[in-house]
């Protein structure tokens, strides 16, 4: 046992095989941590009751309960018992935060220990008052209650074991002290039912039912705990997988889904956008400038693909590439992703007349069509993409920008799929696409 324990206190959190293990450990010392000042509250809340029971309200109380035992009156002896059950706690309770911040995982031995002691408290004063009343008076006295009390505090052990053996040790130790003092005592007919084992065979009974049952409370608490914990990793799977940039609506459906995201084939609407003539922009800034002027073009590029639905799946540097469709779609992908560039279009022509960045053009090709998306990588390291022709198509048709002097081209299949009652619109009909075999049919929209 000494070796287990050597090896239990060894361990840390982070040599455990998951975030999900050392989340889960840590939750289970945080409470254990949070019972401890409980009880340590509790006692100190007792304490202070029976001092001024002594002093104030002693006479609503039996005068033998007065008569020194040990040169001490019950109640004197109830609170330095609770007195020192309260220091007990609060020591407890510091070394269980000390463990929490060396990341550490206190041994599961001295929790039995504890628990032991805990639950024999009552028992303790179950005897002192048999001593001051040489009576079965101490087994009807309100001090019974106890036991519950640290029963029920079990359940923040988030342990079923622990909260059985709670119940275990108050029923037998009630057991053993019931026939202690029936052996010792004279038969009082005023508690003459107190008097039959069979009674104090069914409370200590009870109360291991009681630890049974606070062990299942327990177990229901930990499933709750491990169903929180996961429902946080598959949050943080999500963000890690799709970045900081993904709208509420997107994101809920995404948290609605089971399981892994799998491969599958899917009808997508991917855009392409460029920022124009960056790399001479680059040439005469130093690179905190140019950081931040990208985060301000992106910070509101990414609302409008969030705000229509959309979802930044790469940044290319002076670009991103976003996909509408995947890996959850609303129908309306296309029009979607022409509603998101006509935003980026406005919200660039905005900044710029208001000075908040120089005079800057983009180029936004936009096409649609199946393509196999999922996960790709290891299982150390997984990126959500989208892979098919209609990537590359999109990417070539944002390089036509630059042939045109446009801002916004889509491909036929975009076009049949939305609104036709924009201004300016221009059908470049059949237009030959670098590294791609025959021509496309193309639509300038801006």
């Amino acid at each position: 046992m000494a070796k287990i324990t050597k090896l239990w206190r060894r361990k840390k959190f982070a040599d455990y095989g998951s975030l999900f293990e050392m989340e889960y450990d840590r939750e289970i010392m945080q409470s254990e941590r949070a019972r401890a000042f409980i009880v340590f509250i509790i006692c100190c809340v007792i304490v202070l009751w029976f001092v001024i029971v002594r002093f104030f309200f002693a006479r609503y109380f039996p005068a033998i309960a007065l008569s020194e035992f040990y040169d001490y009156n019950i109640f004197s002896w109830l609170a330095f018992v609770f007195g020192g059950m309260a220091l007990y706690e609060l020591v407890y309770a510091v070394t269980l935060a000390i463990f929490l911040g060396k990341k550490k995982m206190f041994p599961f031995f001295p929790r039995f220990v504890n628990a032991a002691i805990e639950i024999s408290v009552p028992s303790l004063i179950i005897y002192f008052t048999f001593k001051v009343f040489h009576s079965v008076q101490g087994l009807f006295t309100p001090i019974v209650f106890i036991f519950f009390i640290f029963i029920a505090l079990s359940s923040l052990r988030l342990n079923f074991t622990l909260s059985l053996f709670t119940g275990m040790v108050a029923g037998i130790e009630y057991i053993m002290l019931s026939y202690f003092i029936l052996w010792r005592v004279k038969y009082d007919s005023a508690y003459s039912s107190l008097y039959y084992p069979g009674m104090h065979i069914s409370k200590g009974l009870l109360l291991v039912l009681v630890g049974f049952v606070t062990g299942l409370v327990s177990l229901q608490i930990k499933k709750r705990i491990k169903r929180a914990q996961k429902t946080t990793q598959e949050k943080n799977k999500i963000v890690n997988m799709f970045g900081q940039h993904v709208s509420p609506a997107v994101a809920g459906k995404l948290l609605e889904q089971k399981g892994e995201l799998i491969s599958e084939t899917r009808y997508v609407c991917m855009m392409f956008l460029d920022i124009r003539n960056f790399t001479k922009f680059s040439e005469s800034r130093n690179p905190a400038e140019v950081v931040s002027y990208l985060n301000t073009l992106f910070d509101f590029m990414i609302d409008c693909v969030n705000a229509n639905r959309g979802i930044i799946n790469k940044f290319l540097g002076d670009g991103f590439m976003a996909v509408f469709g995947a890996p959850v779609s609303d129908g309306e992908d296309c029009r979607n992703a022409v509603n998101a560039a006509y935003d980026i279009i406005a919200r660039l022509e905005e900044e710029i007349r208001t000075g908040r960045i120089p005079d800057t053009k983009v180029g936004i090709g936009i096409h649609a069509g199946q393509a196999v998306t999922g996960n790709v990588g290891s299982s150390r390291r997984k990126e959500y993409t989208i892979i098919g022709d209609v990537v590359n198509l999109a990417s070539r048709i944002e390089q036509l920008n630059k042939q045109y002097g446009s801002r916004i081209l889509v491909s036929e299949e975009v076009w049949n799929a939305i609104e036709k009652n924009k201004n300016n619109i221009q059908d470049l009909g059949l237009v030959d696409i670098r590294g791609h075999s025959g021509s496309m049919h193309i639509y300038r929209l801006a």
